[in-house]
């Protein structure tokens, strides 16, 4: 294969592998919005590993990244897969999946570009996007999802409050104000990739539960996962290869903090007040204005990018293994998950911020710290299932392979020009 091609596929391949190991972490170490951010960190950063962005692009990325895919783990889907699930439903399920995937993708897709291409627009443009697309949101759950118009969840057994339609005008919303031919194409790919993805993945659970359910070693929920997320990786992709030049030119920021003993104070701050404001706030799109508020702070404080992308996610997941050995498998006191999260999360918070603070930028460093990270989570928790109850761990051996998947792609790219 000629060399072009061969940096062509891994360039395409590359970001949807790596985001579908992401997306099937996500599923494991961390749901909702916040295990979200798990995926739109890695794809993030991976792209900017391809696109060889300087450290303050790849920063601000992987944060807008990260904020962005985590939006749509607002969005309930259970018992759409459960729909997916039973023979005279499937159908129903199966486009309620991927109209769920395909408004992920459109709203994720749109914050992403805005992550790579900052430069082309104002402050004051990107609050007033962020402020139309909160305000949208609510217009859209509030007269769509809210009364239940179209609903793809179950009104017989615990209806859940959906917001899909709420999510789709608000990543209308930030396309109309930025009127911007690079944003508009990641929305649109991606949301072809997350309708495809999502609803594809969604065949998995259809042939499972229908079609061979003794199967009890076949993990449809978590194939299902690694088809979204490679769908939404590979359309990302797509549109980054297509604008590779124009993102590729984008100006580097100063995202180094400053080495004063305010700057630890300042992250554990902003990153406490954002996860109690998404677990507090009375609304059914708290993280939509939790993730609007945090991207309104890289804007303001350049430097917290990193943080935002990378020690709240890490923090995010190491809550979520505490609160599964601690409360669900009871394992350990409670009391011990907390010190597990403060001191692994500090512990975390010193490595990054050792390494962006020297000269060389650390982009792979980043990208190599959140995949190890958060398989190393993953294998703790693993075997914390396996003393809970003994049981073979399906699951394990899946994260490994598409570690190692993502690694040898990883091995392939051209060696580091000083990031």
């Amino acid at each position: 294969m000629p060399t072009n091609q061969t940096t062509r596929l891994v360039f395409l391949l590359f970001p949807a592998v790596t985001m579908s190991l992401g997306w099937a972490l996500r599923g494991f170490i961390g749901g909702g919005p916040l295990g979200a951010m798990i995926p739109g960190a890695m794809v993030t950063l991976a792209l900017a590993l391809l696109l060889n962005l300087p450290a303050g692009v790849a920063a601000r990325a992987a944060a807008f990244g990260a904020i962005g895919v985590g939006l749509g783990g607002e969005m309930t889907y259970g018992q759409t897969v459960g729909f997916a699930g039973q023979a005279e439903s499937m159908w129903w399920g199966l486009l309620g999946l991927a109209v769920k995937g395909g408004i992920w993708g459109f709203s994720g897709g749109a914050i992403v570009a805005l992550g790579f291409t900052r430069s082309a627009f104002t402050s004051r443009r990107i609050v007033t996007a962020l402020a139309l697309m909160a305000g949208a949101c609510w217009a859209g759950w509030r007269f769509v999802n809210h009364p239940k118009l179209i609903y793809f969840s179950n009104l017989a057994d615990r209806p859940r409050e959906e917001m899909w339609f709420g999510l789709f005008c608000a990543g209308l919303a930030l396309l109309v104000v930025f009127r911007d031919r690079i944003a508009a194409t990641f929305a649109l790919y991606a949301a072809l990739g997350g309708f495809l993805g999502f609803g594809g993945g969604g065949l998995f659970i259809s042939l499972h539960r229908i079609v061979m359910p003794e199967a009890q070693w076949f993990m449809s929920w978590k194939s299902m996962e690694y088809s979204f997320g490679f769908g939404f990786g590979l359309t990302l992709a797509i549109a980054a290869w297509k604008f590779r030049e124009r993102l590729a030119a984008e100006p580097d920021e100063d995202c180094v903090p400053p080495p004063t003993p305010e700057t630890l104070a300042t992250v554990l701050f902003v990153l406490f007040a954002a996860v109690f404001l998404d677990e507090n706030l009375r609304t059914r799109f708290s993280y939509l204005l939790t993730g609007a508020a945090l991207l309104g702070m890289v804007l303001a404080v350049r430097w917290l990018a990193w943080h935002i992308a990378l020690t709240m996610t890490f923090a995010c997941f190491a809550w979520d293994l505490a609160e599964n050995v601690c409360e669900g498998m009871q394992l350990a006191p409670m009391f011990g998950g907390w010190m597990f999260v403060a001191v692994s999360s500090l512990g975390f918070f010193y490595v990054l911020d050792r390494r962006v603070r020297r000269d060389a930028p650390p982009v792979r460093f980043a990208f190599l710290l959140l995949l190890w990270t958060s398989m190393a989570v993953a294998t703790v928790k693993t075997i914390a299932q396996v003393i809970a109850k003994p049981y073979f761990a399906y699951e394990y051996p899946m994260f490994v392979v598409a570690t190692a998947l993502t690694w040898m792609l990883y091995r392939r790219l051209a060696p580091p020009e000083g990031r």
